[in-house]
């Protein structure tokens, strides 16, 4: 019977023991299903470090235009005019600042 890898750990198919499940690497996010885990590259607005089994997001007034981000100083400070109050954004052209406003 297969043995699933540990969490945060995935295989390539033909897996033989343990030895062969290798750490999530960086830019990606190890999920697991009922059978098996796989390796998903990380979306953009988010960043994941080595062996995350899930996304980590942009924080607030930040964002992210890439996939496969590794460390949350890749996050960028949205720029003025936009209005950045969520986590995990992905284009800041999407936040403008709203008609009657200004965002510094």
């Amino acid at each position: 019977m297969p043995t699933i890898c540990d969490e945060g750990y995935y295989s390539e198919k033909g897996a033989k023991s343990k030895s062969d499940c290798t750490k999530c690497t960086e830019g990606y996010y190890c999920v697991t299903y009922v059978t098996e885990r796989e390796r998903i590259p990380c979306p953009e607005g988010h960043y994941c470090p080595e062996g995350v089994i899930l996304p980590q997001p942009c924080p607030q007034w930040t964002y992210y235009p890439f996939e496969k981000g590794t460390k949350e100083e890749q996050c960028k400070d949205c720029p003025r005019g936009t209005h950045c109050d969520e986590v995990g954004i992905s284009k800041h052209e999407n936040h403008l600042c709203p008609p009657g406003y200004y965002c510094e």
